[in-house]
């Protein structure tokens, strides 16, 4: 994606001139999949989210975006509190991302799916996913955690989370 950070500064326009005439983002959606994104673009995109809190559904799947542009972008998701649907599959979290990721699930008390297949989270990443799962207690419908690593203390937590989820 070399147009990639245009779109995202547009996005972060539209969201100022929202808010400089005091009303909040009508823009719901954002699905930007299988461009490449790799890590350039996680800042423009994590500002322009921050902009748009009443997102309810991004879907970036399969991005080749490391584990900084991942933190990067769990910084503007974060401001996101309706967030519903949640797919960063095939991007490349590791321990640092999944930290990220653990950190802003309790923001997301409306999230129903949430898709971070083939993220690698791997094993102190998965587990500390499953904690903030467990924690915070979305109403999850759909979890996608294929080929995160997880050990058998992650998937006990993760199960016990699952188990007590409102949903």
């Amino acid at each position: 994606g070399a147009g990639a950070p245009q779109r995202a500064d547009a996005l972060y326009e539209a969201g100022r001139l929202n808010e400089a005439e005091n009303q909040l983002s009508n823009l719901r959606t954002v699905i930007i999949g299988r461009n490449r994104l790799e890590n350039g673009s996680s800042e423009a995109f994590a500002r322009a989210f921050a902009m748009h809190s009443q997102l309810r559904e991004v879907r970036m799947p399969q991005n080749g975006i490391r584990p900084e542009g991942v933190v990067t972008l769990f910084g503007g998701l974060a401001k996101c509190m309706s967030l519903r649907y949640l797919d960063l599959q095939d991007n490349t979290f590791t321990t640092k991302g999944s930290l990220a990721l653990a950190t802003a699930l309790p923001a997301w008390t409306e999230l129903e799916r949430l898709n971070v297949g083939d993220c690698m989270l791997n094993e102190e990443g998965a587990l500390e996913v499953a904690k903030a799962l467990d924690v915070c207690r979305p109403s999850l419908l759909h979890l996608n955690l294929s080929y995160a690593e997880m050990n058998d203390k992650g998937a006990l937590v993760l199960a016990g989370a699952l188990r007590r989820m409102p949903g």
